[in-house]
């Protein structure tokens, strides 16, 4: 996500939800995972005013970090937009709320850094079983560098994990920027993303892979808590 805006955006929509209407955020999630038990929020949370970056909010094992930083440039600059663990799972969150939050540039890492990540986009197709020549480094990169992580954490690190994409319908941007209003167009534009990865409808990490689809909120309690 970009600058926080005021009562539009995907960054506005899920910290008011988070912190106004927690109850009612976390039955939309609740919803899509194939266990009921508490949500513990990590991010948004009351006193907490930078998003996570990376990992920095797992305790990794020596190994572990060295499994990381062998896998991904370090340190990077990947930031979530929630973090949560549920039922000794961590919940990984991607909020969006127009076009182009999903439509993302390609990464503008260094040559030496982009020879990492592209080893470590090849390893997940490779799992995946999605041709090499697809492409992952340019448009939807933000997607596909997520699902990495996916992997890492489930694959390689064996921390269970799942992520879960958080479409906000009928925001309305001062700039008139194309803002699904309904959840079909969602996930049109989701199925084109999907697409253009290679990703199937069903593959070895589909499971832990879920999309909640949420109403933008009218009017909210708190304008800036955090």
């Amino acid at each position: 996500m970009g600058r926080r805006g005021s009562g539009y955006g995907s960054e506005d929509h899920f910290i008011r939800y988070r912190l106004d209407d927690s109850n009612v955020l976390d039955s939309y999630v609740k919803a899509v995972l194939p266990h009921a038990g508490g949500i513990t929020w990590l991010y948004p949370a009351q006193g907490v005013a930078e998003e996570p970056k990376d990992l920095a909010f797992i305790h990794l094992t020596e190994e572990q970090l060295r499994q990381w930083n062998a896998f991904w440039p370090n340190p990077g600059n990947r930031s979530w937009d929630g973090i949560a663990s549920c039922d000794g799972e961590w919940l990984l969150f991607e909020a969006k709320a127009n076009e182009n939050e999903l439509c993302s540039p390609g990464t503008n890492a260094s040559p030496r850094s982009l020879q990492q990540i592209t080893k470590a986009l090849e390893e997940v197709k490779l799992f995946l079983g999605i041709p090499s020549a697809t492409v992952w480094h340019q448009r939807y990169y933000q997607y596909a560098n997520r699902l990495a992580v996916l992997y890492f954490l489930n694959v390689v690190a064996h921390i269970p994990a799942r992520l879960i994409f958080v479409y906000f319908i009928g925001d309305v941007f001062p700039d008139g920027r194309p803002c699904p209003q309904t959840e079909q167009v969602w996930r049109l534009l989701i199925s084109k993303c999907h697409a253009e990865l290679g990703l199937p409808e069903r593959h070895r990490l589909s499971d832990r892979m879920h999309e909640v689809f949420i109403p933008v909120r009218i009017s909210s309690k708190s304008d800036a808590m955090i």
